[in-house]
């Protein structure tokens, strides 16, 4: 819960953030002289606007909890009911990781959640996901 709702915050903050500076920028271009000025002004609210959506977006999906790992050795993933066990005998490698599916976490007897695996697809295949935690990236292939 705690994670989603830093997700919508740095979203939310990111979008506050972009509309002040776009305001600034508008409060600008009235005083700016020639036209050239204020061209570049309107490309900059611009990028700056298209730099905020996409950081809002962003952010919210990594900060997204999809799912719960665990184990011995933290081998087991378990994402909407579904089963992924760590595979390191496979044909993968991490460039073939494709789009972020979110962060799986681990959460203890007392509600307390240890720090996040982040969760990507793997491009060609429906069979493995991709979790990087820490520093370490394996494969994990849904049972």
């Amino acid at each position: 819960m705690i994670e989603a709702l830093s997700g919508i915050a740095v979203a939310a903050f990111s979008v506050l953030a972009m509309a002040v500076l776009i305001v600034l920028l508008c409060l600008n271009i009235r005083r700016a002289g020639s036209r050239s000025v204020r061209v570049i002004f309107i490309v900059l609210i611009c990028l700056f606007a298209i730099t905020g959506v996409f950081g809002s977006l962003n952010a919210y999906r990594s900060n997204k909890v999809i799912g719960t790992y665990g184990g011995s050795e933290y081998e087991l993933i378990t994402i909407d009911g579904v089963e992924y066990r760590a595979d390191h005998n496979n044909q993968y490698d991490s460039p073939d990781r494709d789009k972020m599916l979110g962060k799986v976490v681990f959460e203890r007897e007392d509600g307390h959640r240890h720090d996040p695996m982040y969760v990507w697809s793997v491009e060609g295949t429906d069979e493995y996901i991709y979790a990087l935690s820490f520093a370490d990236g394996t494969f994990f292939k849904k049972q």
